[in-house]
């Protein structure tokens, strides 16, 4: 990693990869750069980028998602 466009960009090429669906790689790019701290949210310590990627927050992110897209398509 090298600046917050590398987090944006692996992170939601791992949720298309976990959910199948590329359909969603938009707005998943939308919401990290708008609605989360990319430094220190995904970074397994903060502001480093070459700590490499906290997977349990990629982990949390995806979950989010889901109930984003949920909520978008009348599910919950």
């Amino acid at each position: 990693m090298k600046n917050e466009k590398d987090i944006i960009k692996t992170v939601s090429k791992m949720y298309v990869m976990a959910t199948g669906n590329s359909d969603y790689e938009p707005l998943a790019r939308f919401i990290l750069t708008k609605h989360y701290g990319l430094e220190t949210f995904f970074l397994n310590k903060e502001c480093d980028y070459s700590s490499g990627l906290n997977l349990d927050s990629v982990k949390i992110f995806s979950d989010n998602m889901d109930s984003v897209i949920q909520a978008i398509n009348g599910e919950l």
